[in-house]
């Protein structure tokens, strides 16, 4: 198979297969390490318009695929036998584990540290923040359109599926995985809406969640009580396991939430609770650099082996009952939605302890006779009256 490159002229040869996918094939290119060509097996109609636009505009700074953040955008279009456009040609990356992979404890290459998961985080939201830049909306965010190299650099892939924009309007995200897509758009039909950043933003925090919480789902958790419903419909509903209502609790695999960093939870908080109802509250890709990049200035902890440092006025006299809500949700199936009854089953029990101790405090032994010696009495005397 020959295929024609539509800017350039040139004639490339697709050679050893690199992956295949649902719409499309990606393969290799005879004679050009560097290159790679996605086939479709049904191109769509927009595809060479689609391209067009893309090609007019690529984002500034993220075209090199070598740098710690950048996007796999197309660099032509092909056309086949019939003389239509049947793909495009890609920057050929090699070296890079898919997002997915490198997150799951049970599949993440060899020497992958908590700090590599956390730059991965980092130039991911680097990406994504570009291509907001550019008036690109990447859409299809999903554990498997990015690749991760060794240090945590991020390269997005599948680019050519992302919403941009066209002279007479935009060309649509046509794709999406319901797992990954925000509150407002859950039941939609994928391609049926115009979208904005702010949507791309909850799939961002959603992918940062699962780097910095071993692989974990945001929404992933068991319900309180009754039979557990589709992640999809966890999201719709806002059922956030972190939440202080949520009637879902962590898994019980999860690392302590508690453990991240205080801006990092406060983030997570905005894009998951706040966000649920106002899209805009949720924090930027900008915002998110920013924030890790303060995180790996300083000693990179993994949240099981973190020990925050909690802050509590002295006037303050009752517990932080979040802790004690996540600590009783992992560790307390009867209580684990009743933190205060709980922390006062601790206190108590702690009383009950105290008082046994107390009780069974050895007495001197009695005189002859089975008396109190005078030094005994004398003792007796100065005990309070039980």
């Amino acid at each position: 198979m020959k295929l024609r490159c539509h800017k350039s002229g040139d004639v490339l040869t697709p050679a050893d297969p690199l992956g295949v996918g649902g719409q499309a094939s990606v393969y290799g290119v005879a004679g050009r390490p560097d290159l790679a060509v996605k086939v479709y097996d049904t191109p769509p109609t927009d595809l060479g318009d689609r391209l067009a636009a893309m090609l007019a505009r690529p984002p500034a700074g993220l075209l090199d695929v070598t740098a710690p953040a950048a996007v796999a955008w197309p660099l032509d279009s092909v056309i086949g036998a019939n003389g239509r456009c049947v793909g495009l040609v890609l920057p050929r990356v090699t070296g890079r584990t898919s997002f997915g992979e490198v997150v799951n404890p049970a599949a993440r290459p060899v020497g992958v540290g908590f700090g590599v998961l956390v730059r991965a985080a980092r130039n991911l939201a680097a990406a994504v923040a570009g291509l907001h830049a550019a008036g690109v909306q990447p859409g299809d965010l999903n554990p498997n359109n990015a690749l991760v190299g060794p240090n945590g650099e991020v390269v997005l892939i599948d680019t050519d599926s992302a919403q941009v924009p066209a002279p007479n309007g935009l060309f649509r995200c046509p794709v999406g995985v319901p797992e990954w897509r925000p509150p407002e758009l859950q039941g939609l039909p994928i391609g049926s809406v115009d979208l904005r950043p702010c949507h791309d933003l909850f799939a961002l925090g959603a992918l940062v969640f699962t780097a910095l919480m071993d692989g974990n789902h945001p929404f992933a958790g068991a319900p309180v009580r009754g039979t557990a419903v589709p992640v999809p419909e966890r999201i719709k509903q806002g059922w956030w396991p972190y939440a202080r209502r949520s009637p879902y609790r962590p898994r019980r695999q999860s690392p302590p939430f508690a453990g991240l960093p205080g801006e990092v939870q406060a983030l997570f908080r905005q894009c998951f609770e706040a966000g649920h109802a106002a899209p805009l509250a949720r924090p930027s890709a900008t915002t998110w650099v920013d924030v890790l990049d303060r995180v790996l200035t300083g000693p990179v902890v993994p949240p099981a082996a973190a020990t925050p440092t909690v802050t509590v006025p002295a006037s303050t006299i009752w517990p932080d009952w979040v802790r004690i809500r996540e600590w009783a949700a992992r560790r307390w199936g009867p209580v684990r939605r009743r933190p205060r009854t709980a922390a006062a089953v601790a206190l108590l029990t702690a009383a009950g302890v105290a008082a046994g101790v107390w009780v069974q405090k050895p007495k001197q032994p009695p005189g002859p006779g089975g008396k109190p010696t005078p030094a005994l009495w004398q003792e007796l005397r100065r005990e309070p009256r039980r």
